[in-house]
């Protein structure tokens, strides 16, 4: 590779690096919300999500819609509804 437009030909195009940012994303996302809120869990017809699986799942649900999208001028509206939404759960829940 001699430049960033060849890096990006290769690397940054290709479908494994999308999913990898995805990944990494829902790990962090993971990560963060569960150092936030170390007591959320869910108990469902016997399966028993601790704080890390189940904020992975939420953030699975909400990033894996946004690349299925053709026009990605459609995020910065699902990302204003998501943040609503967060916020709004957030306030009703801890005041």
């Amino acid at each position: 590779m001699q430049s960033f437009l060849d890096f990006y030909r290769t690397e940054v195009s290709s479908p494994n690096f999308l999913q990898a940012c995805c990944v990494e994303h829902i790990i962090l996302e993971s990560d963060n919300l569960s150092s936030l809120f170390p007591n959320a869990h869910l108990s469902l017809g016997g399966f028993e999500l601790n704080s890390h699986r189940l904020f992975a799942l939420m953030t699975t649900l909400a990033v894996l819609p946004t690349v299925w999208l053709r026009d990605l001028s459609v995020l910065s509206y699902i990302s204003g509804k998501y943040s609503n939404f967060v916020a709004c759960s957030v306030d009703f829940e801890y005041f």
